[in-house]
């Protein structure tokens, strides 16, 4: 070999340091490159973030669900769930199978124990003026479920007496064809005061309670306005998903532990209902720990009234405001609460709906809501909600309508089919509630989160009390008692059928109202931009709204006592005329 050929050290050296600059050059233009793509990145992030951020209602960083401060919220929403479902599943084994309450006296029960419902806007304004230890939130949280605490320890020591029927056997038998002797002894027909004492203490609990979930509301509506616009409302149906959930693990208890004969049920034992009311205590002594730990909540001066009232004044002033409340009343109204006061007992005396089934199928319904909920977060935030609440509507009362008037006529007469199928009226009510939801966080402004949402979901439950008051007066011209049920005769039916024309007929009048609904959020943010402020409309809607609520607690009131139940405002026929 040619030595001359042959490479030298130097030559080897300056071969290396040649081939280390080409590298260097390449890792360095490599790390150009990654940088740039990095910045671009980041740029392109940031971009994306303002977008969201610009999406937004609120300032803040998007809420994480899973983070500690919505666990401790979703907490409220746990026990809300519990009292809710338990208050709605006692009230057919208690008030209908234990105390035997009129159908009327049924329904204005019902109703007073969901007054705190039609509260929550005056809730909300105390709440948003008057901090409690500077918080405006989780001081009250805390003190509603202490006093809906002290309410369930005061339930669960006091004695209940005994049922309507002591003697079972009688249970169905017409009081007018029992002995003397048999309603003597085996007969407590004083059995609906004690029901109607109850129904008032649940309702003073469910006013706590009420309290609690008006603050968590609040605070649901100020995390739902950092959501970016593409997923804005799925924190709510999150939300009520799991006060769903919740609600479905209340009514299984409950079914479970008040399943037995003087319950409406055939297990051979059962809690009470000094037991149930002791398992609803220590849910809201629970809850009250996490709620001081973890609940996160700024503390804020005190609002003055003065100013806070002109700002509330001023929003319901705006048509977007008002055109909303208008629709929510007339909406639930006349497609929910417009009832019939034979129901309770076609379901007890003609389904023959024991109370555990009544529970399970409770379960389910509320497991299916909480689908729905969830399922309408995720995929129907940008859905035409008129369109969504008509069609619900009535494929809803379709359907409950083929139930109710085979189970009426002696068609079909089984619990599971009256039980079974409204099962899948869930889907249209979940949608529908779900997008009057999605509207209120669109509405609310920043300070003034709980009175809003208080006030249009008043609105939307104030037709559940006035509508209890409609259904007592037109229902005391029918036949529809629950003595005339028991004797099931043609006449008595066709009366029952037509107490239920008047239901369907106002749900069919109730989409009518959809027209004053927005289409989507973009349809609220154009009203709220260009509806105008109409002071006469306003003080009108929020004038009658009080007047309702007003007469509504009276009427219900009176159709709780004997004395006064005969009045026509409490779905008598005139104390001087009464024919029962």
């Amino acid at each position: 070999m040619d030595e001359s050929k042959m490479p030298t050290p130097t030559s080897i050296e300056e071969g290396m340091d040649k081939a280390e600059e080409v590298a260097m050059v390449k890792k360095s233009s490599a790390l150009r490159e990654g940088d740039a793509q990095d910045y671009a990145s980041r740029e392109i992030a940031e971009e994306v973030a303002m977008v969201k951020k610009s999406s937004a209602l609120r300032e803040g960083e998007a809420p994480d669900y899973a983070g500690r401060e919505i666990v401790a919220l979703l907490a409220q929403y746990v026990t809300v769930g519990f009292m809710i479902g338990s208050m709605q599943q006692m009230s057919y084994p208690i008030f209908i199978a234990y105390y035997h309450m009129e159908g009327s006296q049924f329904n204005a029960a019902t109703a007073l124990i969901g007054l705190g419902w039609s509260l929550k806007v005056f809730i909300g304004l105390v709440s948003d003026c008057f901090p409690m230890w500077g918080y405006r939130r989780k001081s009250y949280m805390i003190f509603g479920w202490i006093c809906c605490g002290i309410c369930m320890l005061y339930l669960t020591l006091h004695d209940h007496g005994s049922p309507f029927y002591i003697d079972r056997s009688l249970d169905g038998t017409p009081i007018s064809k029992l002995t003397p002797a048999q309603l003597a002894t085996q007969v407590d027909i004083h059995a609906g005061r004690r029901g109607t004492f109850m129904a008032l203490i649940c309702a003073i609990a469910t006013i706590a309670f009420v309290i609690s979930d008006v603050a968590a509301d609040a605070l649901v509506v100020e995390y739902a306005q950092r959501e970016p616009e593409e997923v804005r409302g799925r924190l709510q149906s999150l939300v009520y998903s799991i006060r769903s959930v919740s609600c479905a693990f209340a009514t299984c208890t409950v079914g479970f532990c008040l399943n037995s004969p003087q319950y409406g049920g055939h297990f051979s034992w059962d809690i009470g209902m000094n037991g149930v009311f002791a398992l609803l205590g220590v849910s809201n002594i629970s809850v009250i720990p996490i709620t001081a730990l973890f609940v996160v909540d700024q503390k804020r001066p005190p609002v003055p009234v003065r100013s806070y009232l002109g700002q509330f004044w001023r929003l319901v002033q705006k048509r977007a405001v008002w055109q909303v409340m208008i629709y929510s009343f007339l909406s639930s109204l006349m497609g929910s609460f417009i009832t019939t006061t034979a129901a309770p007992y076609v379901k007890y005396n003609w389904a023959k709906v024991e109370s555990i089934n009544n529970a399970l199928t409770g379960v389910l319904g509320h497991l299916v809501l909480a689908v729905v909920l969830a399922a309408t977060g995720r995929y129907g935030t940008h859905w035409n909600w008129r369109y969504v609440i008509v069609v619900t509507t009535l494929s809803g009362a379709a359907i409950d309508a083929v139930v109710q008037y085979l189970t009426i006529f002696d068609i079909v007469r089984n619990q599971w089919f009256y039980l079974g199928v409204p099962l899948t009226e869930q889907l249209p009510a979940g949608i529908n509630w779900a997008v009057n939801l999605f509207v209120i966080v669109e509405l609310a402004e920043d300070g003034n989160e709980g009175v809003v949402y208080g006030l249009l979901t008043t609105i939307g439950n104030l037709p559940a009390i006035f509508g209890s008051v409609i259904t007592n007066i037109y229902c005391s011209y029918f036949d529809v008692s629950s003595t005339d049920i028991k004797q099931d005769t043609p006449h008595v039916r066709k009366q029952v059928a037509y107490t239920y024309l008047v239901v369907y007929g106002t749900t069919i009048v109730s989409c009518l109202c959809v027209g004053m609904f927005p289409s989507q959020k973009a349809a609220v943010a154009k009203l709220k931009a260009n509806g105008g402020s109409y002071p006469i409309v306003g003080g009108l809607v929020l004038a009658i709204a009080l007047a309702i609520l007003f007469l509504s607690i009276v009427a219900s009131m009176l159709s709780m006592f004997e004395a006064t139940a005969c009045l026509v405002i409490a779905g008598g026929t005139g104390c001087s005329s009464h024919r029962r």
